[in-house]
Order: C-alpha cells, then structure tokens, then sequence
C-alpha cells in the first residue's frame, strides 16, 4: 500500500508543469578545483540544477572530486537553444586530495559567473570563473605506511580555514 502511495505521489509530481519543461544533459569537464569531470544537469526553463564526479590520478599523488550546482539563466539570447546565455551559479563541491602520506579534505562554496556557447541544439560549451569559499578542510597523516618511523608525529591533525580562491572551471554539454 505505501509502495503504490509513493508511486501516485511520484506520477503526480513527475507530471506537473515544472517537470514537463526539464531537459537533461551531461557533460565533461575540467576546473580548477573539479579536476577532469563528468556531470549530469537537469535544466528546467532558465533553472538549471547539476551533479559532478572527477578526479586525477598520478603516481603519489591523486585528487577525487563530487558537487552539485544550482544555476540561473538571466541573459542573453541564442537562436540556437531557449536558454540564455549568461548565468549566475553556486553549489558546494568536496576535494578529497592524496599526496604520499598524508590525505586532505576541504569543502567549498563556489559562486561563479559563466557564459554558455550553443553550438546546436544538442551541444554546448560552458566557461565559468569565480570564487570558492573554504568552508572546511580537514588533514590527516598515514603515519603507520611511512617509511621513517622517526617522523611519526601522530596520525590525525585537523584544521579549519576560511579562505578563497579563484576558480575556473570548463565544460562540454550533450543535450539528451
């Protein structure tokens, strides 16, 4: 019974004028803070909401990314798709960074101003550029896998920082 309540409630919604407007896309990138990129973005009118996985891998060293966007199309028209061209974004993202021995995790609020090219209707190019606010970091030192046992200095230190930092980020969209 409360398995076909949430299926009606979920037609129900689905339905609604809102979701009958939703397009979907997906994207790869690459960003200063969301390395290499996949993304998949619901747009609905000028509304345009969006998840990111990446990462980057090297030897010693490696750096695992997630976020989620929440952006507005306010300028700009294109004869190419209904979306404007200009929009504000903002979003959280978490950068989880490994480098040898010691790991660090930090969360951002990011504010950014972007400019969409169309180039049809099912591909486009999105270049953004603003600000990330650190809102946490955390680091944390792999002493029981390092080499020189003299350098132990505990395996857990923490901090927290309030800093920001410019940020850049490109994309390419597929319109599905």
């Amino acid at each position: 019974m409360l398995m076909m309540l949430f299926v009606a409630l979920a037609v129900l919604v689905v339905r609604t004028p809102l979701f009958a407007q939703t397009k979907a896309n997906v994207s790869i990138g690459a960003g200063l803070v969301e390395q290499y990129h996949l993304g998949f973005n619901l747009e609905m009118k000028q509304w345009q909401v969006g998840l990111i996985l990446g990462g980057n891998e090297n030897v010693g060293y490696s750096r695992r990314t997630a976020g989620w966007s929440l952006a507005y199309h306010f300028w700009g028209q294109n004869n190419k798709y209904a979306q404007k061209n200009w929009y504000l974004s903002t979003g959280m993202n978490y950068l989880n960074r490994r480098i040898d021995f010691f790991e660090y995790h930090h969360f951002f609020i990011n504010t950014r101003l972007g400019r969409t090219f169309h180039f049809s209707p099912k591909l486009g190019l999105a270049v953004e550029a603003g600000r990330l606010f650190d809102i946490h970091s955390r680091y944390l030192f792999d002493s029981k896998n390092y080499p020189d046992e003299w350098f132990m200095c505990g395996n857990d230190s923490r901090f927290s920082t309030a800093y920001s930092k410019a940020s850049l980020n490109a994309k390419l969209i597929f319109r599905l």
